[in-house]
């Protein structure tokens, strides 16, 4: 599984559906994977900020390069690519905190 499936599944709740697809159930739509490019686009972006900032993650920036989710930190060329990379710290933080505890 890569990076985006994994933001997509764990983050804004998608479900898979096929290869290369996922079924967004808050908004009952299907998405393509080419549809939804969060490493290249801000907008695509953005719906994982805002997301997270419903479960009440806090969201910071340098400006460009680098992206906070509470103790999560992403890095990148742009400000899409630093948000999808502390986005998938934050799981990988989330799931390494949860194994630690089992």
């Amino acid at each position: 599984m890569n990076k985006k499936d994994r933001i997509v599944r764990e983050i804004l709740g998608w479900k898979e559906h096929g290869k290369n697809c996922w079924y967004d159930v808050e908004k009952d739509a299907f998405v393509h994977e080419s549809y939804f490019l969060p490493e290249k686009f801000m907008e695509h972006a953005m719906v994982i900020v805002k997301k997270l900032e419903m479960f009440g993650v806090k969201y910071r920036t340098n400006g460009v390069s680098i992206v906070c989710f509470d103790n999560a930190v992403g890095t990148g060329a742009t400000l899409p690519e630093a948000i999808t990379d502390a986005a998938y710290a934050l799981i990988e933080d989330y799931y390494s905190v949860a194994e630690n505890r089992s």
